[in-house]
């Protein structure tokens, strides 16, 4: 009796080791997966992204004039009267082109024969004018809101500027052109 009782608790201990054991791995392998998928990667909002961003992570709110939509009402009646109010926030405008910011660049310094470059924000107005005299027009829709800066009163927007191609010479000519992010990026 002693032996069938041995035997049998010698199986009961090895059948629980062992699904103890799968249990262990189980658990340990759905722990991983667990915090391999479901982690999330802290983000500096105060910092910059890459050369020359001005942005900053604030979002005002929704009565405020820097607010998005406020800001999208106040582009679409500056770009349509064409005058410039003195309460309108400064709008600064980054054009891309094929993925590529404008950016600019002054000659390596120093050391350093590379470029620095920096984000080649323009004033909506010279932008506007600069369109302009390539016989193009702009519109509140063809723009992307970025964000704002309200200790400067200035409204950030993107533009897709693909189809412009007499833009490029032109921007070319003012030494602005665009570039790769990663080229931003490693400055």
């Amino acid at each position: 009796m002693l032996s069938l009782f041995l035997s049998s608790s010698s199986s009961t201990t090895s059948a629980v080791l062992s699904l103890s054991t799968k249990l262990h791995s189980f658990t340990t392998k759905r722990a991983l997966s667990y915090i391999f998928t479901s982690t999330t990667m802290s983000i500096n909002h105060q910092s910059h992204a890459f050369a020359g961003n001005p942005l900053r992570s604030k979002t005002p709110k929704i009565g405020d004039p820097l607010s998005p939509t406020q800001a999208l009402e106040t582009l679409k009646i500056w770009i349509l009267e064409a005058t410039h109010f003195p309460s309108s926030p400064n709008f600064k405008v980054l054009p891309f082109r094929k993925g590529r910011p404008l950016a600019s660049s002054l000659d390596g310094t120093g050391d350093s024969s590379s470029p620095n470059w920096h984000l080649g924000w323009l004033a909506l107005a010279d932008f506007k004018d600069l369109l302009a005299k390539l016989g193009t027009e702009i519109n509140g829709n063809s723009l992307v809101y970025l964000g704002s800066q309200a200790e400067d009163d200035i409204v950030y927007w993107a533009i897709d500027v693909f189809e412009e191609t007499k833009l490029v010479p032109k921007l070319g000519s003012l030494r602005f052109y665009f570039v790769e992010l990663r080229t931003l990026i490693t400055n």
